[in-house]
């Protein structure tokens, strides 16, 4: 029998992925009834909050699938688990460009990969850590 932590990374990794994908196929008034719930943060000014959203959503990505790395290949991984994120961002923008009344933006890719990076790499220096 596989360990649990064999697969629910995988599986967290996949459902997160997926609620991102879902997320992007919304059209603008979903998208905007949504971010709405958020209004309390950033005295309720939207660019950031969407910002924000991007940032959160993509390091959790980035520490998932870092998780899912073992220990000992870590090291060697971080680039490929950033370029991966990477690609979920780019996906994830082309899915917004044909979302109605939705847009792609290039700055929305930056922030996601950045915030991948960072997960993973808090990620990595955690498992790193924790090794010793």
């Amino acid at each position: 029998m596989k360990k649990l932590s064999q697969w629910i990374f995988p599986a967290l990794t996949v459902m997160l992925v997926a609620f991102i994908f879902w997320n992007s196929f919304q059209d603008a008034d979903a998208s905007n009834a949504a971010s709405d719930n958020f209004r309390f943060l950033f005295g309720g000014d939207m660019f950031w909050i969407r910002k924000s959203a991007h940032f959160a959503e993509y390091f959790l990505l980035g520490v998932l699938l870092a998780l899912d790395v073992r220990k000992k290949e870590i090291r060697r991984l971080i680039g490929w688990l950033i370029v991966a994120a990477l690609l979920v961002a780019l996906t994830d923008e082309t899915i917004q460009y044909y979302a109605v009344g939705r847009s792609s933006e290039v700055w929305d890719v930056w922030i996601d990969t950045v915030g991948a990076g960072l997960g993973v790499a808090a990620a990595a220096w955690i498992i790193c850590k924790k090794r010793k």
